[in-house]
């Protein structure tokens, strides 16, 4: 809500599931995430706060690499499946829920909300037999082009625990 207008826009919907009278740039809601919002709009505020929207192949790192054990896991939080305790999926909220509320649930490295909550696009392009075809896993940089991008982290009405 903090980039301007002219540079990011408004999201395609302002209101959300459980809040149809508002959502977007109402004060109450400013720790919850943006959504509805298009690639453009989330690469443009990335590049106004001077970053960029994360790979693909960082989002994982950053959602389940223990950098102790050198392991990566399924979830942010280990191997097993989620809970009401970690993560807001399957419509556990009806909604989203503010960032960071689910401190059981961060990864190793300390980041939150990577399940559940919202969807987070990633600069990627989406390609079907990328993972299969890709043989240098030191770092992939994703297909080269595409229809779609790529989004990571399941969303709060997500019921695919996968």
């Amino acid at each position: 809500a903090r980039c301007p207008e002219q540079i990011c826009g408004a999201p395609e919907k302002l209101n959300s599931h459980a809040r149809p009278n508002g959502y977007y740039n109402i004060p109450a809601y400013s720790d919850y995430p943006v959504m509805s919002i298009t690639w453009q709009q989330a690469s443009d505020f990335c590049s106004w706060r001077n970053g960029r929207l994360p790979r693909e192949a960082e989002f994982e790192k950053a959602a389940g690499w223990n950098p102790s054990t050198g392991l990566t896991l399924i979830y942010p939080w280990g191997n097993f499946a989620p809970t009401d305790e970690l993560a807001n999926y399957n419509g556990i909220d009806r909604d989203t829920r503010p960032v960071r509320s689910y401190t059981k649930g961060i990864s190793p490295i300390g980041a939150y909300d990577m399940a559940g909550n919202i969807w987070e696009w990633m600069s990627d392009w989406y390609g079907e037999t990328y993972y299969a075809d890709n043989l240098n896993w030191n770092n992939p940089t994703g297909a080269a082009d595409g229809i779609f991008k790529v989004i990571r982290g399941g969303s709060w009405f997500s019921d695919d625990t996968r």
